[in-house]
């Protein structure tokens, strides 16, 4: 936390100046780049010191993993629930550390590590494989499972620091089932029902381990992979006459979309894990042996297992984290909400966009066939709640702002947005989920103040219009500080590359910082 000097009176500070003699803006400016190095190293060196997630991949365990790719039955990639925030935590170091001392690969080597650029915008981790021509190179990305065809504009030199945290995914394979006719090598058909399946039915699904990880050596590799079982839970509602009927029934992913389809056969338990394991792995194409990237040595690993957490929970006097300041002074986001007060609600690209479509994931998979219990049905102002917005089939982090007992329901926020929408008690859970991670947006003012006591809605409703659905870019003015005594302002560029404060001036609707304030019974 910096405590930067604060002005001689209350406009000053509001009006997000550095006054101070002692300290010029290079000062400022240096101390606030140093602080954040200083935070990056902190936060790898955390990273470093995580446990592997394969330390709680142990016999009979039940996991909830996010999948982030499948390659075939016998090669999927799972992130579990526990390390779903330390893979953001990631993304952005990475992020940053690029942009801030990044140095472009001169002279890529097969078998380097190094930091790349993902289809996705975003950068990874990553080990060259091959080079496809002069100016592309195929790249297989550590934290995720991935094989992506880079350019070599986008790949630098990675640092030292991110060399030793583990790989935040986990390589398995279906144990219970495998390849139709001879058991030789699975069909790209087969590849399909299980990628239709998953993504159809369920973005977060169980993992049922069968054993702990076994190890195989093909071609002078030390392959890694985790025998599990995959399952997800589905819930059927029939109506009767006098009442619902609720059934659940957990589905078995390889039993139901791939043995009943007669795309694979069930496996013979007479034959160990290792032994069905490599003679797949002797069928595959060379282009499929790249998946199969050999397992890292890390000197620096914990021991011991990670406990595990509950799925839902309810808690008392919690508040959803919030994070005040983006990691840059200058980013691209949009504006999901603009409030009565004049706050803007700011979803930055590179650090929330991700983040959100996890959540929204997670969130659907889990409560979108759940029943409303007695508990979720008493209501106080303040509580967090996980809350279905209407006529969307959605589901959101929220806390609520208003109740209205007489017709049970509550005004909620929902804050990874910033909407406050009414929602009945039937679409309200109090059993709460990704907690650990922050608040998606930054809750922001822009760099003016209303020219009135108060914003007038044509101005907001103006403000709306020109900004729309589009990106746009952002610079912030002043930072906001833990204990709330500065805002965080910002600057936005519109569309069409005029300044929205500017926009608002020279409408007569708002007034810059700079001019001067007319002294009144009201202002003061």
């Amino acid at each position: 936390q910096v405590n930067f000097p604060k002005g001689r009176s209350h406009q000053q500070r509001t009006q997000g100046k550095f006054h101070s003699k002692q300290m010029s803006a290079n000062c400022v400016q240096e101390m606030w780049t140093n602080i954040k190095s200083e935070v990056r190293q902190a936060q790898c060196e955390t990273l470093m010191n995580v446990a592997p997630p394969e330390k709680i991949f142990v016999k009979d365990a039940e996991l909830k993993c996010r999948i982030t790719e499948i390659h075939s039955p016998l090669r999927i990639f799972l992130m579990p629930e526990e390390y779903f925030l330390k893979e953001l935590e990631l993304r952005n170091m990475i992020t940053v550390e690029v942009k801030s001392k990044g140095e472009l690969l001169v002279e890529p080597s097969l078998g380097q590590l190094c930091f790349a650029r993902t289809s996705l915008g975003n950068f990874s981790r990553g080990v060259i494989l091959a080079q496809v021509n002069d100016k592309r190179w195929r790249i297989y990305l550590q934290d995720t499972g991935k094989v992506e065809v880079c350019s070599k504009e986008d790949l630098y030199k990675i640092s030292e620091g991110f060399k030793n945290i583990p790989d935040l995914v986990v390589p398995v394979h279906l144990s219970s089932v495998i390849p139709a006719g001879g058991g030789k090598r699975w069909s790209v058909t087969a590849l399909e029902y299980l990628k239709k399946a998953v993504e159809a039915n369920c973005s977060t699904i169980t993992v049922r381990v069968q054993t702990p990880a076994i190890y195989v050596i093909h071609q002078n590799k030390k392959i890694k992979s985790v025998p599990v079982i995959m399952v997800y839970q589905r819930i059927d509602i029939a109506f009767s006459k006098e009442e619902a009927i609720v059934s659940d029934k957990w589905i078995d992913v390889g039993e139901h979309w791939l043995v009943k389809k007669g795309l694979a056969l069930r496996r013979s338990h007479s034959e160990k894990e290792e032994t069905v394991f490599k003679r797949c792995l002797t069928f595959l194409k060379s282009e499929e042996l790249e998946h199969f990237q050999p397992e890292t040595d890390f000197t620096n690993q914990r021991s011991g297992e990670s406990n595990r957490r509950p799925i839902y929970r309810i808690r008392e006097n919690f508040t959803w984290q919030v994070r005040e300041n983006p990691l840059n002074t200058s980013f691209t986001g949009k504006i999901s909400n603009i409030s009565m007060d004049g706050c803007l609600y700011i979803q930055c690209k590179e650090e929330h966009y991700d983040a959100l479509r996890y959540i929204q994931d997670g969130l659907q998979c889990r409560f979108k066939n759940s029943i409303s219990r007695k508990t979720d049905q008493y209501l106080n102002v303040g509580e967090p709640v996980i809350a279905q917005k209407p006529f969307e089939n959605k589901w959101y982090r929220g806390h609520i702002l208003k109740v209205d007992i007489k017709e049970r329901k509550a005004m909620v926020e929902l804050v990874d947005y910033g909407d406050q929408v009414w929602c009945t008690h039937l679409q309200l859970r109090k059993h709460l989920a990704f907690c650990e991670i922050p608040l998606q947006r930054f809750r922001a003012k822009l760099d003016c103040y209303p020219a009135k006591k108060m914003w007038d809605r044509y101005a907001l409703d103006l403000l709306k219009t020109n900004l729309g659905d589009d990106h746009v870019t952002m610079e912030v003015k002043q930072f906001a500080t833990a204990d709330g005594s500065q805002d965080l302002i910002v600057s936005i560029t519109l569309p069409n590359g005029k300044d929205a404060s500017s926009l608002l001036v020279e409408n007569k609707l708002a007034k810059k910082f700079d001019d001067p304030i007319e002294v009144t019974r009201e202002n003061e």
